[in-house]
């Protein structure tokens, strides 16, 4: 393919272009960072994660729910009551891409805490 391509294409739509192959070893994958947090939730619900997640009421992670802002392992999500288990990815426009990476326990008023990544 690498071959047609290199010399059989010279122009996409009004634009010349020119293609060069390069090798795979040349070629690095991006290396992902991320901060890791500690969150304090009541439930496992979709509006208590991205409450604490996003540090906001959860009216107003409601209110982000209910204009599909969020989508949870690459599906949108639209139902506020939809429980998340560990391991879930949770994205939210215009406040980013979170992992429920692992359980920590449970508080002495039986709240959970949960350790989450925030990929940067």
């Amino acid at each position: 393919v690498s071959d047609f391509l290199v010399y059989g294409v010279h122009k996409i739509k009004n634009f010349n272009i020119k293609i060069d192959v390069i090798e795979e070893t040349s070629v690095s994958t991006p290396k992902k960072e991320y901060k890791e947090r500690v969150i304090t939730i009541s439930s496992l619900r979709l509006d208590n994660i991205i409450s604490g997640l996003c540090n906001l009421s959860r009216g107003k992670a409601d209110e982000i729910i209910s204009k599909k802002y969020v989508k949870v392992n690459y599906e949108l999500e639209d139902r506020k009551n939809s429980e998340l288990t560990i391991g879930d990815l949770v994205s939210i426009r215009g406040y980013g891409r979170f992992v429920l990476k692992e359980y920590l326990g449970s508080t002495r008023k039986n709240n959970l805490r949960i350790n989450t990544y925030q990929f940067i």
